[in-house]
């Protein structure tokens, strides 16, 4: 069980994080992991039309570019409805990366459902 609150910084290879997709990450030690507070686009076969395809595309892209520079994993002590940890990813400069997908469209908060990303 991963206390509440724990910090785990990944700067280095011990234990690389791999982005699942705009709102999951994984690692070998800790397997997937949610981003808390938020909501991202489905990849592949679970996206419902071509556009949130694109955008899960586009989501995971950037967190991958905003990891790259480093990033501390701050547990929050609670799971998400798959058992996932969930987890506050901060970047070098105090940035959460939840909130630099918010802000740039690529995400959006978390109400309880899943997104609405295909045009009706």
């Amino acid at each position: 069980m991963i206390p509440a609150l724990l910090v785990a910084t990944f700067l280095a290879a011990p234990d690389p994080i791999v982005v699942v997709d705009g709102d999951t990450i994984k690692t070998r030690e800790h397997g997937r992991m949610r981003i808390e507070g938020i909501d991202a686009p489905e990849m592949r076969h679970r996206a419902d039309c071509l556009p949130e395809l694109l955008l899960a595309e586009k989501s995971k892209a950037r967190l991958e570019s905003l990891l790259s520079g480093g990033v501390v994993v701050e547990f929050t002590g609670r799971r998400d409805g798959w058992n996932r940890p969930l987890v506050r990813l901060r970047l070098p400069d105090g940035r959460l990366a939840g909130q630099v997908l918010i802000s740039e469209g690529l995400a959006i908060t978390w109400s309880g459902s899943p997104g609405e990303w295909c045009d009706s």
